[in-house]
């Protein structure tokens, strides 16, 4: 399973039923730049701090590393599974047998919120969690020469911390993402 483009996929297809092309595109585009604004990594950071840190071994270190590295960790996520052009065309959104007319409708509020409580049982699940991993243990983040002999174990343990926390902030803040990258709620 793939970790936030099966989360988008869920939003796309939940939401509205017949989502077009351009509404696949823009809505994936609009969060991956959501959540790689400074003030949405920032916010990432508090809560994994106060979440994820408090249960380190060291949390002072943990606090550290996660200051260094989210952004990076959360741009190759984000960015790896949320490219518009390739997630609409995995959800089959933007290929020949898609391009039927539809008639959007409007997202609501309460289609929004839940589809991001699920969004954030997806992003719990133990698959998603495991290609996360594989993900930022390759070439796009350990293995790209700027990191430590540790950062492979070092991911391994953090992600599979962390993904879980963030899956429950989605709840929790469900209206305030809709709001942002849908305009609703």
């Amino acid at each position: 399973m793939l970790f936030l483009f099966g989360i988008f996929a869920l939003f796309c297809q939940l939401a509205t039923g017949a989502v077009t092309c351009d509404e696949c595109r823009d809505a994936a585009g609009g969060l991956r730049d959501h959540l790689q604004t400074d003030e949405s990594i920032a916010e990432q950071i508090s809560i994994l701090s106060q979440t994820v840190c408090v249960f380190a071994d060291i949390p002072s270190e943990c606090e550290e590393l996660l200051n260094l590295y989210w952004a990076e960790m959360a741009g190759v996520l984000y960015n790896h599974f949320l490219e518009p052009a390739k997630s609409c065309q995995l959800l089959e959104l933007c290929s020949k047998k898609s391009n039927k007319m539809y008639l959007p409708r409007d997202w609501s509020c309460e289609d929004c919120t839940d589809i991001m409580m699920r969004l954030g049982i997806y992003m719990a699940d133990k698959e998603t969690v495991n290609e996360a991993v594989e993900l930022l243990q390759g070439d796009a983040f350990c293995g790209n020469g700027s990191h430590s002999e540790d950062c492979l174990m070092m991911v391994k343990d953090f992600v599979t911390a962390a993904l879980p926390v963030m899956a429950q902030v989605l709840d929790g803040k469900s209206a305030e993402l809709c709001q942002a990258v849908v305009g609703v709620c």
